[in-house]
């Protein structure tokens, strides 16, 4: 097209003449991709080898399925085994809406830790469909039925745990909702956000959060029904703190999203604030790495710190002060012993100059190359 450069209207029609050009290109675009998907698709579906293919998928998605869940399981059984610290609050939101249960990993979307992270996703989603029933009997066990598509886990409780264990809990079927945030903050991560490969993590985080906030959104439109069949009777006291309940869910879930929009690399702060929604809710949480003894070491330790916080008024200035104490001589060093053979965290100076500093060991409790 000939263009007159000082003439306007010659510059916009050629304006319009490209995005036409462009709009058309992109639908044509479109159109052979779906072609060849289509062609591509119909070549996999004739294939002699697609039943094994679509039963080595579900074989993986029934192995990472077990070590879902069984965590979970573990994490349920921890605190049916600490009932009398759970309030009423935590009988009405399990009937009710489910138990809420978090998982916060610290996996990088770079290389092996990346394919791990996407059968712990998977993993996470399938217990959407799991349901979990407790029952009396001699020991504490475990027993499932059902299929994976409708797992029902029983959760076989002693006599002497069952009677401080709501009434209304037992024997009844309970859901739970799965949510799973995740955060790389190693130097993997630092790769993989200069690289631009990190996007798997926004959508896990993303769609963990509209499930989390769909959550919330269930308990605030029913929360007049909640404090009056939870605190029916109480005092004036017991009711401003349910109604301080709810200013403190908003609050968090406010800075959840603010985090994820932030668009900030390595910010545990959206796996801080998930935890404390979920704590909020007297939820069960669960960390993991890809060893479970250095990053999850670090993530529990703050974690316990922040609890003293929140629960008993300990100083935030002595914040960083506790959870260098817990690094240095509480059990996560012992936990390093029971796995290595040797109390040091898997750490070099290098890497840690990745790590966000809340993150980071105090000196002379790392410099172990084994994992």
């Amino acid at each position: 097209a000939q263009v007159v450069l000082n003439d306007p209207g010659s510059v916009n029609a050629l304006q319009s003449k490209l995005a036409a050009f462009f709009s058309n290109w992109q639908a044509v675009v479109h159109h052979i991709n779906m072609a060849v998907t289509y062609l591509l698709l119909k070549t996999y579906m004739d294939s002699p080898s697609l039943v094994a293919g679509q039963g080595s998928v579900m074989h993986r998605q029934h192995i990472a399925l077990s070590q879902a869940l069984s965590g979970m399981v573990t994490g349920i059984m921890s605190r049916l085994q600490n009932m009398n610290d759970c309030s009423s609050f935590f009988t009405q939101i399990v009937l009710n809406q489910g138990l809420l249960v978090v998982w916060d990993s610290l996996l990088s979307t770079c290389g092996d830790e990346l394919g791990m992270l996407e059968d712990m996703a998977v993993a996470i989603d399938m217990l959407e469909m799991v349901t979990f029933e407790i029952v009396s009997g001699r020991v504490f066990r475990t027993c499932l039925e059902g299929t994976p598509d409708t797992l029902n886990v029983l959760l076989i409780v002693p006599p002497d745990l069952v009677v401080a264990i709501p009434s209304a809990l037992i024997g009844q079927r309970l859901s739970v909702v799965p949510c799973l945030f995740t955060q790389g903050v190693n130097e993997n991560q630092f790769k993989s956000d200069w690289l631009g490969t990190s996007k798997f993590q926004d959508v896990i985080n993303w769609k963990s959060f509209e499930r989390l906030n769909l959550y919330v959104t269930r308990f605030l439109d029913n929360r007049d029904w909640y404090f009056e069949s939870v605190l029916s009777g109480a005092k004036v006291a017991l009711r401003a703190e349910a109604n301080q309940l709810k200013t403190r869910v908003e609050t968090y879930v406010e800075l959840l999203s603010t985090a994820l929009k932030s668009k900030k690399e390595r910010n545990i702060d959206i796996l801080t604030c998930a935890g404390q929604v979920c704590t909020l809710f007297d939820g069960i949480r669960l960390v993991s790495c890809k060893s479970a003894k250095d990053r999850t070491s670090m993530m529990t330790t703050l974690d316990a710190a922040c609890y003293l916080i929140n629960r008993f008024g300990m100083p935030a200035e002595k914040l960083l002060g506790t959870v260098s104490i817990m690094r240095s001589s509480g059990t996560r060093l012992q936990n390093c012993r029971k796995n290595i053979g040797e109390a040091r965290y898997a750490f070099h100076p290098v890497q840690l100059q990745c790590f966000p500093k809340l993150l980071r060991p105090p000196d002379g409790t790392y410099g172990s190359a084994t994992t």
